[in-house]
């Protein structure tokens, strides 16, 4: 190990170029991390008939921060992709169905018809698929979820009276 520290002493300064190169922000060292990590294995990996030491290093300690950086922006497209496809609806009623007071829940039941409240009942507050609801009430996909878009113009009316920011 005392060979790495050596090493680690005069190529750790490749390490904080590529960092600075690529504009990563590294708040908790996770790329420091995997770099010195990246510097270990190239130094236990490297092949003296091939390159330089320095070359070799380089270029490992780069791939593993681009795939690092690659993985990352994988995950925040994903992210963002969920975040595009979930309504306004779907996260309101979470926090709804948690903290709802009962004085809002009459004023809700009060504002949608009876169909209207059985939807708002078992597909927000209970979350049964549309599909499953429709079989249960013997009504077609496309009743259900009109029935719901009418409660949810509905809902969101009176929310917005309420106060509730939407």
């Amino acid at each position: 190990m005392e060979d790495f520290d050596k090493v680690l002493k005069h190529h750790e300064r490749i390490i904080f170029h590529l960092i600075h190169k690529y504009g990563i922000r590294d708040e908790d060292g996770e790329f420091y991390q995997l770099g010195l990590i990246a510097l270990w294995q190239a130094w236990r990996e490297y092949d003296s008939s091939k390159s330089k030491f320095s070359s070799y290093a380089y270029l490992c300690v780069r791939r593993e921060l681009l795939h690092l950086i690659d993985h990352n922006r994988r995950v925040q497209e994903k992210h963002e992709k969920w975040l595009n496809t979930v309504r306004i609806e779907d996260l309101m009623v979470e926090d709804l169905a948690h903290e709802l007071d009962p004085q809002l829940l009459h004023k809700i039941q009060n504002a949608l018809t009876m169909k209207q409240w059985k939807w708002f009942e078992h597909c927000l507050l209970h979350g049964y698929p549309l599909k499953e609801f429709a079989q249960k009430e013997a009504e077609t996909y496309g009743a259900v979820k009109n029935c719901g878009k009418r409660a949810r113009a509905k809902l969101r009316m009176l929310l917005t009276e309420e106060g509730y920011a939407l």
